[in-house]
């Protein structure tokens, strides 16, 4: 059940998605294809314990490699029901390393970007659907480098996608809600960590009920469309939000 694909510089066509697992519970499996459409290899995760494991995102960076975001049902070790983990494959398909960011309460992860010098930054929300933003950025041997949380007592944050500029700055976008209404939101990081600055509608201008993909153009605007009640909805941001 793929639904997610990328290519390469070399033109090599990678896919992920959904798997089920011999005498294994639901599972994810990467498979890569060279340009002509002979498939080059499989890597297919069954995570600890034969647990339900799912990716959320996918990404190949300048050399081939690829990074998978998994979303896994169950960690023993933790204790938790649901947290996400990264792995980081070769071209030719071997497993370089894996990494896992162990949050004090279940994260679901939503967005996955890689900056010219091969870091990589990933951004959900904790407990899905309790207001509150993570983001976290590796190196490319898998170091954390940093992780923020982002949250406001009066209003829920819901990450669902994720974008990065030609500066290297790194985009959040999502839904905020109240009692009452919903709107998007983008959150603006620097490659430092530091939080430049967040864009959210006023309680009056608020009208969208799901948020889906964000875009960066080469200015640094920032696009994000969703759906309302009535239809679709896009907006945009300039590069000062």
């Amino acid at each position: 059940n793929a639904n997610t694909v990328a290519i390469d510089s070399s033109a090599t066509v990678v896919i992920a998605g959904g798997s089920e697992g011999i005498n294994t519970s639901y599972d994810f499996a990467t498979v890569k294809y060279s340009p002509v459409g002979v498939q080059q290899w499989v890597q297919r995760y069954n995570g600890v314990g034969g647990s339900t494991d799912d990716m959320s995102g996918m990404k190949v960076d300048r050399n081939g490699n690829v990074y998978v975001l998994i979303w896994v049902d169950s960690y023993p070790d933790t204790g938790r029901k649901v947290d996400m983990q990264l792995n980081k494959y070769s071209p030719q398909g071997d497993t370089i390393w894996t990494r896992r960011y162990d949050n004090v309460i279940p994260a679901y992860y939503s967005g996955l970007a890689i900056d010219s010098s091969g870091n990589i930054y990933l951004c959900g929300s904790m407990g899905k659907f309790d207001g509150e933003i993570i983001t976290v950025k590796y190196d490319s041997n898998g170091s954390l480098i940093w992780s923020r949380n982002f949250s406001n007592n009066n209003r829920k944050y819901t990450a669902s996608s994720s974008g990065i500029d030609v500066e290297g700055n790194f985009y959040v976008g999502g839904l905020v809600t109240t009692a009452s209404t919903s709107g998007y939101f983008v959150l603006k990081y620097a490659p430092s960590g530091a939080l430049l600055w967040k864009a959210e509608p006023l309680i009056g201008e608020m009208s969208a009920n799901t948020a889906g993909p964000l875009a960066v153009n080469k200015n640094g605007d920032i696009v994000i469309t969703g759906y309302t009640g009535s239809g679709g909805q896009t907006k945009m941001w300039d590069t000062n939000g």
